[in-house]
């Protein structure tokens, strides 16, 4: 039976361990439990099964492989480095990659509470960000990877890195751009070919980078509603216009065309009285020896004084 690996349809804590059981080629089952609809995002098929999987700390993300069952996140990691050997190869990589494990987290945590509870303080995050990267940025210096300057010497650190990084450009696409170091990371990770083949799969998770409730996510709704209304707005006075435009030319052509019949029916009368008026005039100087109404006249309704 594959093992599982157990969280919301979101990227948050779960994707950095997704990433590394894909790098190690580990079949799978991924398991979103869902999240109900606003207000309330409900959350009944987790909390209905959340004390009945032999957890000893119940939560999410968990991790199943046969007798073993893991909650938390980095206890997921840990595991899964020592069962694939991404730990750290010496006893140094080892506290690095301990050390740089719960520092991500913690780097992490200052994001989710601004993009999840409070919005509002993004500025000022984001100000105090730069600073925190360049301590990451020191530290990767001009290695591969944050920990080991092996281009296979990748560890879970790593996994924990990409992510979180990648969850920081999500609320600022520009924040790694004085980086290029941690840029060139970035480049580094996605390009490893099995990470690239799953990012290119429909497995591949893009996002949400966080749950759907997070101020972020519900701020990020309001404005595509918004584009959305402001596009219906536009299409629906553009349809107005064209069809208007429609209506008057329709009217311009009525009155064009019915301008051109009506001249040239007065065209047509004009020319048939000139041809009824010659004929009379031959009819006339036919009969001009008789001063009585002549039958000439009769035919063509017309009496002599008229003529």
């Amino acid at each position: 039976m594959a093992p599982r690996l157990a969280y919301y349809k979101t990227r948050t804590l779960a994707q950095h361990i997704r990433l590394v059981l894909v790098y190690t080629g580990t079949e799978f089952e991924d398991c979103h439990y869902p999240v109900g609809d606003p207000p309330t995002y409900d959350k009944f098929e987790w909390f209905s099964v959340k004390y009945k999987l032999g957890l000893d700390f119940p939560n999410l993300p968990y991790y199943i492989d046969g007798d073993v069952r893991i909650s938390q996140s980095n206890a997921i990691l840990r595991y899964l480095g020592r069962k694939h050997n991404l730990g750290g190869r010496s006893e140094e990589e080892r506290i690095q990659v301990d050390i740089l494990l719960d520092q991500a987290i913690d780097f992490a945590r200052d994001l989710w509470d601004v993009v999840y509870y409070h919005l509002d303080r993004k500025e000022e995050f984001l100000k105090q960000l730069p600073a925190k990267l360049q301590q990451f940025s020191d530290f990767l210096s001009d290695k591969p990877w944050f920990v080991s300057r092996n281009k296979d010497g990748i560890t879970i650190a790593d996994f924990s890195m990409y992510e979180f990084l990648h969850q920081h450009i999500v609320l600022e696409p520009s924040c790694l751009d004085e980086f290029d170091n941690i840029k060139g990371f970035m480049k580094r990770f996605c390009d490893l070919p099995r990470v690239k083949e799953y990012m290119a799969s429909p497995r591949w998770l893009e996002g949400p980078s966080f749950n759907i409730y997070s101020q972020f996510e519900v701020e990020k709704r309001k404005k595509q509603g918004k584009v959305c209304q402001e596009m219906l707005v536009s299409r629906a006075w553009w349809c107005l216009c064209v069809g208007g435009v429609v209506v008057v030319a329709a009217a311009v052509a009525a009155v064009v065309g019915a301008t051109c019949w009506h001249m040239a029916y007065q065209e047509a009368s004009l020319k048939a009285a000139q041809r009824q008026k010659h004929a009379l005039r031959h009819a006339s100087r036919a009969c001009n020896t008789c001063n009585t109404l002549s039958p000439c006249h009769w035919i063509f309704g017309l009496t002599w004084p008229m003529y």
